[in-house]
């Protein structure tokens, strides 16, 4: 189990760091701040993280890390493999777009505050673990005849790059529009892929 969740003074020290971050914004808050709304020493956050950005960084990380586990649940919930395949790709955009809206100055900021190597090299890490849940869910589908596609690997890569387009990191969210936009948008985007792989569509 990651100790990004389950550790719990890193966890206390990141849920102190997000209360701060959505007060004051990722730049404004200190290492002293987030010590003392989370009832630690300065010596205990750096007993946990080795500094401010390592703070933010997992904090990112750990936000991922939620959208990850819904994701999970989606492709383990009782519903047919189309079903299911829609709503993983609505949900890997809808996650994000939701988080964004919710902490976009303290993101802004947090990011650019980590080198972009670190950023792509986390962001690809991600995309892979999404993409062998998608290979999973696709492999089913196959074995159950809802989905005709030879390459359940290339197929859950294009899946992760249409749905990318529609990131909130690619474009600001006030340029995709509102969430109702979004859900469209994202919904096109599955529904072409959807009848590109059901070898029942005409």
């Amino acid at each position: 189990m990651n100790k990004l969740i389950t550790d719990p003074t890193r966890c206390s020290i990141l849920n102190a760091a997000e209360r701060l971050f959505v007060r004051y914004g990722y730049k404004k808050t200190t290492v002293d701040e987030i010590a003392q709304e989370a009832h630690v020493g300065k010596g205990t956050v750096y007993l946990h993280f080795q500094s401010k950005e390592d703070v933010g960084m997992c904090w990112l990380r750990r936000l991922h890390e939620g959208i990850y586990v819904q994701l999970e649940q989606i492709c383990r919930e009782p519903l047919d493999a189309k079903v299911r395949l829609r709503k993983f790709m609505e949900q890997r955009v809808l996650l994000r777009f939701d988080i964004f809206q919710c902490h976009q100055r303290s993101m802004d900021e947090a990011l650019a505050s980590i080198p972009a190597e670190t950023l792509d090299h986390y962001r690809q890490e991600f995309h892979q673990r999404e993409k062998h849940l998608l290979r999973a869910l696709i492999e089913e589908g196959r074995s159950q005849g809802s989905f005709s596609c030879p390459e359940p690997d290339q197929t859950g890569e294009a899946m992760i790059i249409a749905t990318n387009s529609l990131m909130p990191y690619k474009q600001r969210p006030q340029l995709l529009g509102d969430r109702t936009e979004v859900f469209r948008k994202v919904g096109i985007v599955a529904d072409l892929i959807i009848r590109s792989v059901d070898p029942n569509h005409e």
